[in-house]
């Protein structure tokens, strides 16, 4: 799942028809392009959540696109003069390793808007948002920002790799999350329902005796994109979110062993690289075999 924030905790996404018509826009091209099978996803005012399987190691390079047409399209959307949407954080990148993470993260991700005592229901959140098993959606091309549709299917960017196909019409679909094969699809439906009830049961409850909470629907499309949370929030660097999750601990170790080991192969292989251009970088590089078109280790079975 990535998560990013708006630069200042602004509510530049804050729901309106424009705002996730470009949102769903930019998903369903670029989930297309680099081959993810989305999960789920959920725009707040201020940042989003997004769940997918990435089975090409696309990740970093969906995030880069996607945060960057979608900025692109806000900022001219509504005319701002900004010359950036997003905060410089990085984007934060968490994979699930739990045996229920699936429905645990794809329920985390709903129920946002209820955890934050904004709306009683993640349903009745008015942005953009969707997961699995909701039907596929025609999403449109904003008018006005696109030239004229020159792509090919051989078409190539300067480094060679694929142009993205910025279509007229595209259709945003939902897969189902992988890691609960033993559930048919009718049981993991009623399972994630079931995660999400709960988390929104808990959140009622953590909000009932605070005045004021739950605005509802019409106070989320009221106001001004440029104001901003007041919620606190610790300073950037004093507080690490974990790539991993897993409550298992021998298994969390086990796999930040993994990432560790990674990282010495990644960083040996950078040092080799400079004299010996055939070496093979470990599974996983992403800068390197884009910039550089490096050896990459083929993915594990």
């Amino acid at each position: 799942m990535i998560t990013r924030r708006v630069r200042n905790r602004e509510f530049r996404l804050r729901p309106s028809k424009k705002t996730n018509a470009i949102v769903e826009y930019v998903l369903a091209v670029l989930t297309r392009h680099h081959g993810l099978e989305l999960h789920a996803f959920m725009v707040m005012s201020n940042h989003w959540h997004v769940r997918f399987f990435d089975p090409n190691a696309a990740a970093t390079d969906f995030a880069r696109d996607a945060h960057a047409m979608i900025a692109r399209l806000i900022l001219w959307a509504y005319g701002d003069d900004d010359e950036s949407l997003w905060s410089p954080v990085p984007s934060n990148y968490s994979e699930d390793d739990e045996p229920e993470g699936p429905i645990q993260q794809i329920a985390y991700a709903m129920t946002d808007p209820v955890r934050s005592g904004l709306v009683k229901h993640a349903k009745s959140w008015p942005g953009a948002s969707g997961r699995w098993p909701q039907p596929e959606r025609v999403t449109r091309q904003p008018k006005g920002f696109f030239q004229e549709d020159r792509w090919t299917p051989e078409a190539r960017t300067e480094s060679g790799r694929a142009k993205i196909h910025w279509a007229e019409t595209t259709t945003l679909r939902f897969a189902r999350p992988r890691g609960c094969e033993d559930l048919s699809d009718n049981e993991l439906a009623a399972a994630l329902s079931e995660a999400i009830a709960a988390r929104e049961e808990s959140a009622r409850h953590k909000w009932k005796d605070v005045p004021g909470a739950f605005p509802g629907r019409r106070a989320a499309l009221r106001g001004s994109r440029y104001e901003r949370s007041k919620d606190t929030e610790a300073k950037r660097g004093s507080k690490r979110s974990p790539s991993i999750k897993c409550s298992d601990r021998e298994r969390r170790i086990e796999r930040l062993s993994g990432i560790r080991e990674w990282r010495i192969n990644y960083r040996a292989c950078l040092r080799e690289w400079p004299t010996n251009r055939e070496v093979v970088f470990p599974y996983g590089t992403n800068k390197m075999r884009v910039l550089h078109r490096v050896n990459v280790h083929p993915a594990p079975t």
